[in-house]
């Protein structure tokens, strides 16, 4: 809670702070759902700050958690985030990696959803 109010008054430092704290409890409690929502919160963070190096990891780390846990409505989100990073620091290849792994969960929910419609 206080690490989001610090980001949202861009005392970027102390919501970085914060977040790794978080981390380190969900982390020790293995509360997966929390988890990855810190990791993300992490990534955007500093993505805020154009430090889309050191947002990258943490992206790729929610986004493993959110597969894992099948958060299929975050994982979107992450990947489009991740892959802007991506894009933003050059690494071209990977965000088209990024693009595409959205592409198809996108169509891989679209047909489990059609299928529970009947």
């Amino acid at each position: 809670y206080f690490a989001h109010i610090h980001a949202e008054q861009k005392q970027y430092d102390k919501a970085i702070e914060n977040y790794l704290k978080a981390q380190e409890i969900y982390a020790d409690v293995k509360d997966l759902r929390q988890l990855g929502l810190v990791k993300a919160n992490i990534a955007e963070t500093y993505s805020r700050q154009q430090l889309h190096d050191k947002a990258i990891p943490f992206y790729m780390e929610a986004i493993d958690i959110y597969q894992k846990i099948a958060n299929h409505r975050s994982l979107a989100s992450i990947y489009l985030s991740a892959a802007n990073s991506l894009v933003e620091s050059k690494k071209m290849n990977e965000a088209r990696n990024g693009l595409a792994n959205i592409t198809n969960k996108i169509l891989s929910i679209r047909m489990v959803v059609a299928a529970m419609r009947g």
